[in-house]
């Protein structure tokens, strides 16, 4: 180290102080020899000129001594980036183009790299992420259909492949008695669920397996976003109560963060509990969900097949129309993106034809820039710069160049962010996450290293086959009869041709797709139509009767009014997804198997919707209010 410092210390300081030392030490030396000649009776001009023979090339003594007082190949660098920074002032225009051509490549890759990372590569922010499993139902109609509350029972006890597991779902409720009635959305979960998901309390406490039981007084759960908006951040908010759908709940405790399980967070946590129906029917499906924790070494398929031999063992004890359900299991990290992988696979191969297009482009500006610089390279070949020092000068200049490109690149992909963040599509999980950290960075800074390597090889391959003889000859400004540039050249126009077309293919078929979607016909008009979502309290509508005149009062209210046409109620509205089905075989037609039952979607609307929706009845007619409760149960189908 004490030889290293003096080094690192003339290093960082002025090179032209270091240059005047040496030359100092020099003189010293010379005037030393020169004094002790004298001394011996030389005259002055012969003792001068036996020091210097005696001292040798100065020249030669300056450059070692150099190099042993500093890094030379640490200096060599430091030359090649000094003279790299000149070179874009040199040419800015050139320069700026190929900076901004990187800078939307490289941002184009980090933006969509970052997303892919949040979305499909970075852990589940959960204990055990890796070993959370998704559980369901299927059989040969549908798949990952809901659990039975028995049939989850079962699987709780009986399993031998799973550390834990917890039943939920979510429901919407009214919070009244806080000054206007809002809307709010919940998680209805058993006690285990806080676990699976690593939550701990803020306040209070969490669901414990109490909680779970029927008889057990209403208690739930807050997050910390419900609590601070809507609740005023109430430091004593535990212990008190809350009405929702007219009932009260009394508030244990308030979260540290919310879990970030559901892509609509919840409001707040109630506990699951079955109902009487529930316990009594294992064939009766509504909308529970498991969230299960895989024992460690144990394979995804021998879970299933552990489940499967649950059910069937309770095939044989209550036979009935769940016999044929088997369970349905699927890592939490699949099933929550499998729908995405391959728009967002398709996306990232989408910004890498890009940048192998920038990549193409680039390396033809390097080769003509080289072709312009070749007699420039030459002089420098012709007083000892070699091959290998010319090329990494060249390489140094590149990588420079791309540096600047993936600095902006990285600027350029923040804003992306941000705008994706705000505009993209709420249905993808985490993509609200996706953000400049630090893995997303070391792939910029890999990604522009490779770019720059890519980038550098054109001009340094043509320049090792350059006759630099032939260039020093007067009036030569070619490329000294080298036909590597050329070949080079052509296979960038190829690979650029190549990419171009697979690139507009690409945008083409999606632009048809999108198209295609656009023009699609949904069979309704939702031109001028206002949706209006309720949630009646069963506190107070505790029968359909009460049900159906608070609807048909409302309605009455509302058309009514000055503007309104017509009003239609709906008890789940287009693209809302699966809000009911229902077994069915056609009269007149022989009974399906048990295993063959057909499924079908079902809906509940009343008999204005399909005219405020302007949906056609292509045959048949529509509903009228003569089908009520005590008429013929009808139907209209798709």
């Amino acid at each position: 180290m004490r030889t290293w410092w003096p080094k690192i210390r003339r290093a960082v300081g002025s090179r032209r102080s270091l240059v005047s030392e040496l030359q100092e030490e020099i003189d010293a030396h010379l005037q030393f020899v020169i004094d002790e000649n004298l001394e011996e009776g030389m005259p002055p001009e012969e003792a001068r000129a036996a020091a210097l023979r005696a001292f040798g090339n100065q020249t030669s003594i300056r450059e070692r001594s150099y190099e042993s007082w500093q890094f030379p190949l640490t200096e060599s660098l430091l030359q090649d980036l000094r003279h790299a920074i000149r070179g874009i002032f040199r040419a800015p225009v050139f320069s700026l183009i190929v900076i901004l051509t990187l800078a939307v490549g490289i941002g184009a890759n980090t933006a969509i790299f970052s997303a892919v990372y949040a979305v499909l590569l970075k852990p589940l922010p959960f204990p055990s992420g890796e070993r959370l499993v998704w559980l369901g139902e299927s059989n040969g109609n549908a798949t990952g259909v809901s659990v039975t509350w028995l049939n989850f029972e079962y699987w709780l006890k009986e399993n031998h492949t799973f550390d834990s597991m917890a039943a939920f779902e979510t429901a919407d409720l009214t919070l009244t008695g806080r000054g206007p009635a809002v809307l709010t959305h919940a998680g209805v979960v058993t006690s285990e669920f806080f676990h699976l998901t690593g939550s701990l309390p803020m306040m209070g406490r969490l669901f414990a397996a109490a909680d779970d039981d029927p008889h057990s007084p209403q208690t739930m759960v807050l997050s910390p976003r419900f609590w601070a908006q809507t609740l005023g951040a109430d430091p004593h908010i535990v212990g008190k109560t809350i009405t929702l759908n007219g009932g009260s709940y009394t508030v244990i405790g308030v979260l540290d963060r919310d879990p970030g399980f559901w892509l609509r967070p919840a409001d707040f946590y109630l506990p699951l509990r079955p109902s009487p129906v529930q316990l009594s029917q294992r064939d009766l499906h509504g909308s529970i969900r498991v969230l299960a924790l895989l024992k460690p070494g144990v394979t995804l398929a021998r879970a299933r097949s552990d489940l499967d031999t649950i059910l069937k063992r309770l095939a044989k004890a209550y036979p009935g129309p769940e016999d044929r359900f088997r369970a349905y299991a699927e890592f939490l990290t699949q099933e929550r993106t499998g729908d995405v992988k391959r728009p967002l696979a398709l996306l990232m191969g989408s910004v890498c034809l890009i940048l192998l297009l920038a990549c193409a482009n680039i390396g033809g500006l390097l080769l003509i820039r080289s072709t312009t610089r070749a007699r420039e390279i030459a002089i420098r070949a012709a007083i000892g710069a070699g091959r290998s020092r010319l090329a990494r000068q060249l390489v140094t200049e590149t990588l420079l160049i791309c540096a600047l490109g993936g600095t902006f690149g990285i600027l350029l992909a923040g804003l992306s962010l941000r705008t994706m963040a705000t505009l993209g599509p709420r249905g993808i999980p985490r993509l609200s996450e996706a953000s400049l950290n630090l893995t997303v960075l070391i792939f910029a800074a890999a990604l522009t290293l490779a770019v720059g390597l890519v980038c550098s090889a054109a001009p340094v391959l043509s320049s090792r086959k350059v006759s630099f003889s032939i260039l020093l000859k007067e009036g030569s400004s070619g490329p000294g009869g080298s036909t590597v540039g050329h070949m080079l050249r052509g296979g960038l126009v190829i690979t650029e041709i190549a990419a171009a077309v697979v690139l507009l293919f690409t945008a083409g078929l999606l632009l048809r797709s999108l198209w295609a979607a656009e023009n699609v016909n949904p069979g309704l008009d939702p031109d001028h139509v206002l949706a209006l979502e309720l949630q009646l309290p069963p506190s107070r509508y505790k029968s359909d009767g009460t049900i159906l005149d608070f609807y048909s009062r409302l309605e009455s209210a509302l058309r009514a009014l000055p503007g309104v046409v017509s009003v239609g109620a709906v008890n789940c509205p287009p693209a809302a997804g699966d809000c009911g089905d229902w077994w069915y075989s056609m009269v007149g037609k022989p009974t399906p198997a048990r295993g063959n039952v057909p499924l079908t979607l079902t809906n509940i609307v009343d008999p204005y919707y399909f005219a405020t929706m302007r949906i056609p009845i292509l045959a048949g007619r529509a509903l009228s209010d003569e089908d009520r409760a005590a008429a013929p149960p009808v139907a209209i189908i798709s």
